[in-house]
């Protein structure tokens, strides 16, 4: 029998304010302003278009426009009209899920003139806003919560940033652990953290842990917006906090960026080598030829060195990722990024260095016509790591003080190997100057699997295997080898329909409202060891027995389908910001 659970949430924001703000979800920004005369009069019927696009709008009758599902980045205004010269803003500033204010001024003339270029400014006394330069607001308007954003220049400034979690983990209030596997926000829990990729939520709540695919190629980023406080209704299971991710588009001209880094040989850390450390004091006798000859026996019979040094100071270390962006037809762009990394180990471990890993996504835009955006997206992540057993023996590290620094196998428990892809497509179409809407739909799956698992002699299937005994040298301080088991396999699988509708109601009121349906397909497994006397197996999956782990039997997922709807309202006072909505979600499991 199916269980029913359902949560509510409501949330109503009421900010006293002197600026306009907004935050709303997505991946676009909006921008509005007022067109006036030199002597303040508004114009209606005034032009203002997006330069070199087909966007544009007309002012209402107050003198005020609205340019809605603007891409983030900055763009170049044009306000024209009749009896007026025109005025042109360079360099105007979009953020997506911001409001940014740029009005005009125009001044009359008998006959039509060349244009002017003027520096962008934002608003003017008249419509009561604050006159900023567009390139760096000394205050941001939209700002209401506690939001961050970091664009592609910043990205590009920072070359040391090697991955999304170091620009993550600059932010005030998020934190990420050493791994990198978590991110909590405002000491919060990781499974309240939501993430979008290009406006498509990656679900982090559908496995036992909380791992979240985000390893996106860093120069792909166009902006990233952090959430830290004051998360409107349309994100879900957001109570900690948002991290959206907007890939960059192509462009009329192609364009390529290769970034190489390299890290030559040599010791990546403070003090001795690893191998010559104090905590070796006593028990490595580097200078007693009896001790560098000591061997050890293996369960197979083999004799090996009890004590060989790894060598991991003489790997160079190497980061290749580039971009490429152009027109790919009439009324089409792409833009595709990849990358590959070897980072050398600072320490002795599993790897000298990473291991292969590839990293792909690409993105194609389609205007059929001036209101209607087609977008197809996708991304490709292949990955290998190594799985770790007990302390003792378990996988060479710097643990218990270098009792495993002397492992001939640096990964008794084999390696696990993680792909994740994601593919979408969507459309936005605009129904008028101040309304539109967007439909997404993506597929995702997130797989791990494992290889090189040493099973023992005479097991033939994973249910009966157990980790050994480690042979440890003659001394018992150092572990030279140990069969190791333990490991973790899943499958999860996902698909997404995203749509929202926006609407400009009218100066004071700009709506939203939406759906989610997201259908999974996870199942799971979890066997380990750390004795030949214990052992422990986990999972879930379709029903009790629909698992690998018995023999005979196979691995079927659960299927449960989340559903989700918001509506939510920005009202722009004179002097007050409101901003409320109201999320519903049910889990039908």
């Amino acid at each position: 029998m199916s269980r029913l659970q359902m949560g509510f949430s409501l949330g109503v924001i009421l900010l006293l304010c002197v600026l306009v703000a907004e935050i709303h979800a997505g991946t676009t920004g909006k921008i509005t302003g007022q067109v006036t005369d030199t002597e303040g009069n508004v114009l209606p019927g005034a032009s203002v278009v997006i330069e070199g696009t087909l966007r544009g709008t007309m002012t209402d009758r107050e003198g005020v426009y609205f340019l809605i599902s603007v891409e983030p980045g900055k763009h170049p205004l044009v306000t024209s009209m009749i009896g007026y010269e025109s005025q042109r803003k360079e360099d105007v500033l979009v953020t997506s899920d911001f409001t940014t204010n740029e009005s005009f001024v125009l001044k009359e003339v008998a006959i039509p003139i060349d244009e002017m270029v003027v520096e962008a400014q934002h608003g003017t006394d008249s419509w009561g806003m604050f006159t900023l330069t567009a390139d760096a607001p000394a205050v941001e308007p939209d700002k209401t919560a506690s939001r961050y954003v970091v664009r592609s220049e910043d990205i590009e400034a920072l070359p040391i940033v090697r991955d999304l979690e170091g620009f993550i983990g600059l932010q005030a209030g998020v934190v990420v652990d050493a791994e990198g596997d978590e991110i909590t926000i405002r000491a919060g829990d990781p499974r309240e953290v939501a993430y979008y990729f290009d406006g498509v939520p990656i679900p982090s709540t559908d496995h036992v842990g909380t791992r979240v695919y985000r390893n996106f190629n860093r120069l792909a980023i166009q902006e990233m917006t952090i959430v830290t406080g004051g998360v409107d209704a349309e994100y879900g299971n957001a109570q900690g906090g948002v991290v959206s991710v907007v890939i960059r588009e192509g462009g009329k001209a192609y364009h390529g960026l290769m970034d190489y880094q390299f890290a030559p040989p040599g010791k990546k850390h403070w003090g001795r080598n690893v191998y010559d450390s104090p905590i070796h004091q006593g028990n490595a006798r580097w200078d007693d030829p009896a001790w560098l000859a000591e061997t050890a026996t293996l369960p197979d019979g083999r004799e090996v060195p009890a004590h060989q040094r790894a060598d991991y100071t003489g790997v160079s270390g190497h980061l290749l990722e580039g971009n490429l962006s152009g027109p790919l037809m009439k009324n089409a762009v792409f833009f595709l990024s990849s990358r590959w990394q070897r980072e050398a180990s600072v320490f002795p471990g599993p790897y000298a260095h990473t291991p292969f890993n590839l990293n792909t996504l690409a993105k194609i835009t389609v205007t059929p016509s001036e209101n209607i955006k087609l977008r197809f997206g996708g991304l490709y992540d292949w990955r290998k790591g190594a799985n770790v057993g007990p302390d003792i023996g378990g996988v060479r590290d710097l643990q218990n003080d270098g009792t495993n620094l002397f492992l001939v196998d640096p990964r008794p428990a084999g390696e696990f190997v993680d792909a994740d892809w994601l593919v979408y497509a969507g459309i936005t179409h605009l129904l008028s100057d101040r309304t539109f809407y967007e439909v997404q739909i993506s597929r995702s799956v997130s797989r791990r699997d494992t290889t090189g698992v040493h099973l023992g002699e005479g097991v033939t299937h994973l249910s009966e295997a157990v980790t050994g005994l480690p042979v440890m040298d003659r001394a018992g301080r150092y572990a030279v080898y140990r069969e190791v088991v333990d490991l973790e396999r899943f499958d999860r699988k996902r698909w997404i329909l995203k749509a929202d509708f926006s609407s400009q109601v009218n100066r004071r009121h700009y709506v939203k409202t939406g759906l989610e349906l997201i259908r999974f397909n996870n199942w799971s497994q979890l066997y380990k060891s750390d004795n030949v006397n214990r052992r422990f197996a986990g999972w879930y999956g379709k029903t009790y027995e629909d698992t690998d782990l018995f023999p005979g039997q196979s691995n079927r997922g659960v299927t449960p389908l989340q559903l989700g709807a918001y509506v939510q309202d920005k009202i722009e006072l004179d002097g007050m910001i409101v901003n409320a909505g109201l999320r519903y979600d049910v889990l039908f499991q």
